[in-house]
């Protein structure tokens, strides 16, 4: 199901269904979910399979990946909260989907080790490839391996084995911050003191998410906030000039 949390740190918390199963599921795992069903229509009669990464549009429209079968949908902030199929999109783990400028991206890599993102307009549910490759292709080199995307409102900001990369919509890419270590700490590195950005080592272990994401991305005016999750999970903030 779908659902907006209100005031999630407040004392007037309160959880509200949008759209999807109303009957309680016993189990949710990421790993083996239950499939419910497929339904366009009124949120009350919706029904997904595995919906993931929700990202807010103009007018409040969420768009969101039902996982399982591959299709970006949207959520209308309207009476009824409309679920609407924008898009099938090519067959993929998904890590992430942000709105910029009115179009849905999506960060994935496919079975021949490639990553890639796709563009999707939700006006006319075409799709289009902004980039695709393996890790030469990310300012790289061995695995390509990414995880997490946020966006400034222009462009697209990712990471992938250790680096934190900005791509324009129109697919050029460049190096914001990294060293490419990524499966632990190297030398006497010490991660809670400020690094040069070409210093930087955005550990984030991979092994721990061969099915999902590891790496988590915020943007706000100036940095970019990087969680990864290893063995400690952390946060680190990335300036940008």
């Amino acid at each position: 199901g779908m659902f907006r949390v209100k005031d999630p740190t407040g004392a007037k918390c309160t959880v509200e269904l949008l759209a999807g199963t109303v009957k309680p599921q016993e189990s949710v795992s990421p790993g083996r979910p239950p499939n419910v069903g497929d339904v366009d229509g009124a949120g009350a009669s919706a029904k997904f399979s595995l919906p993931m990464w929700p990202a807010v549009g103009p007018n409040d429209v969420v768009y969101f990946l039902d996982s399982n079968v591959q299709k970006v949908k949207a959520l209308s902030n309207d009476a009824a909260h409309t679920v609407k199929t924008v898009a099938k999109v090519p067959d993929a783990v998904y890590h992430a989907l942000v709105v910029v400028q009115g179009k849905v991206y999506a960060l994935a890599n496919n079975s021949r080790s490639e990553a890639f993102i796709l563009e999707v307009d939700p006006a006319t549910g075409t799709t289009r490839e902004v980039i695709k490759g393996r890790a030469d292709v990310f300012e790289g080199s061995g695995s390509i391996n990414p995880s997490g995307l946020t966006t400034d409102g222009k462009g697209l900001i990712m990471w992938h084995s250790g680096v934190l990369l900005y791509v324009t919509v129109d697919g050029t890419v460049t190096r914001l911050a990294g060293t490419g270590d990524y499966f632990g700490f190297k030398g006497a590195y010490d991660p809670l003191i400020p690094h040069k950005a070409s210093e930087l080592q955005l550990v984030a272990s991979r092994r721990h998410a061969t099915a999902g994401t590891s790496t988590f991305l915020a943007w706000q005016p100036g940095a970019v906030f990087v969680g990864n999750s290893v063995k400690n999970a952390y946060v680190e903030k990335v300036l940008c000039e």
